[in-house]
């Protein structure tokens, strides 16, 4: 399997909401970093990524990747939160929405995730969301 289908397997769990597959595409040891989330190993990334999926139960997610090696990917992506429903990091839910673009840099060992790198701008989803910030 190349480096563009073993992302677009990760990215497909994101897509279908699927917090256990997105696990299964990481090595032993892999980390996932973002806004929220330092270096996660394990149930971890499946934990952090779940807590997305209960907060905003309706998004919609789109990716592209924009460049490829034999060892790394990176991909553009959108996150339409639709209403938010659930906690979010302790924040409870505000009924608020946001779209948000991002950015995901992988890097690979084999045929499984080594690290995700996640950017996006947290502050401006959490305005959006209706968070009072500061």
């Amino acid at each position: 399997m190349g480096a563009s289908e073993i992302v677009e397997q990760y990215e497909q769990t994101w897509k279908n909401k699927d917090s256990a597959g997105m696990v299964a595409c990481y090595a032993p040891g892999g980390t996932y970093n973002a806004p929220g989330a330092d270096h996660l190993t394990g149930a971890a990334i499946g934990e952090f990524a779940e807590m997305f999926m209960t907060a905003f139960p309706d998004y919609v997610y789109t990716w592209k990747v924009v460049a490829a090696s034999a060892d790394a990917v990176a991909a553009d992506w959108v996150f339409e939160s639709g209403p938010m429903k659930g906690e979010l990091m302790g924040i409870a839910p505000t009924g608020g929405s946001s779209v948000v673009r991002g950015a995901h840099t992988i890097r690979l060992a084999g045929d499984k995730i080594a690290s995700v790198e996640a950017y996006w701008d947290n502050q401006s989803f959490l305005t959006d969301l209706g968070v009072k910030l500061g």
